[in-house]
C-alpha cells in the first residue's frame, strides 16, 4: 500500500509542476495587453527573449519573472508540504521537488492550456536553479553574462550555461553542507535533473543551434547601445 502512496504521490508532484509550468506568461501578457500572440512573430515561442523581442524588452522582462515565479512556487511548495505536513513519513521531499522542478518545465515547453506550443525553458531553468541551489545560482549568473557579452547571443549563453550548471552541481555532492537552499540536499539524482532539464532546453534550441552553425543566429542590440554609451 506505502508503494501506491508513494506512487501517487509523486505522479501529483508530477501533475502540479506540469499544470504550473503551462502558465504561459508570454501569451497571457501579450494578449492582455496587445491582443497579440508572440508566437506569431520571431523565434515563435512564448518565451521572454522572443516576448521582448516582439514588444519591447519591458514586456520580455515581466515574461521572465513571471515565468520564475510559476516554477519557483510549486518546487518550495511541493517541498515544504512533503517535508513538514502529514506526508513527512513517507520521506519523499527530495524525490517531489525535482519531480515537479521537471515537469514544471515540460509544461512551459508544451503547455496544455495553449496547444502544447510554448517556450524554450530558459527562465524556467533559471528558477529551478533560483529554488534548489544559491551556489549554482551564482555560477550560472556568472557563465551566462560572460558569454552573452561575448557572443552577444542569448541562445548560446543559455546552452552553454544550463548545461554547465548541471555538469558543475556535480561538485556540490563533495561538499554537501553549503550550496543547497532549505535543507535541500545535493544529490546524484539532483545533478541527473538539472543534466536531463538541460538537454531538454538544448533541445529546444534546436532551430537556434543550426543558426549558431551557419553563423544567421540572432543578436541582441541593447548591449551595442550600451557600449556606445560608455565610449
Amino acid at each position: 500500500m506505502d508503494i501506491l502512496y508513494i506512487v501517487l504521490i509523486l505522479l501529483g508532484c508530477a501533475v502540479i509542476g506540469y499544470l504550473f509550468g503551462s502558465i504561459s506568461s508570454g501569451i497571457i501578457i501579450s494578449k492582455i495587453k496587445y491582443k497579440k500572440d508572440p508566437r506569431d512573430y520571431g523565434s515563435h515561442n512564448s518565451g521572454g527573449t522572443n516576448v521582448g523581442r516582439t514588444f519591447g524588452l519591458k514586456m520580455g522582462l515581466i515574461t521572465i519573472l513571471c515565468d520564475m515565479l510559476k516554477t519557483i512556487i510549486p518546487i518550495w511548495g511541493v517541498f515544504f508540504l512533503l517535508k513538514y505536513s502529514p506526508l513527512s513519513s513517507f520521506a519523499l521531499e527530495e524525490y517531489g521537488y525535482l519531480v515537479t522542478a521537471t515537469f514544471a518545465l515540460v509544461g512551459h515547453c508544451f503547455p496544455i492550456y495553449h496547444q502544447f506550443k510554448g517556450g524554450k525553458a530558459v527562465s524556467c531553468f533559471a528558477a529551478v536553479l533560483i529554488a534548489t541551489s544559491w551556489m549554482i545560482t551564482l555560477v550560472g549568473v556568472v557563465i551566462f553574462f560572460t558569454v552573452l557579452f561575448t557572443s552577444k547571443k542569448v541562445s548560446l549563453s543559455s546552452i552553454i550555461t544550463s548545461f554547465s550548471c548541471g555538469a558543475l552541481s556535480f561538485l556540490l555532492i563533495l561538499i554537501p553542507d553549503i550550496g543547497m537552499n532549505f535543507g535541500m540536499k545535493p544529490t546524484w539524482l539532483y545533478s541527473v535533473t538539472l543534466i536531463c532539464c538541460s538537454l531538454l532546453l538544448i533541445y529546444r534550441h534546436k532551430s537556434n543551434i543550426i543558426r549558431l552553425i551557419n553563423h544567421t543566429e540572432n543578436e541582441i542590440k541593447f548591449l551595442d547601445k550600451l557600449k556606445n554609451r560608455n565610449k
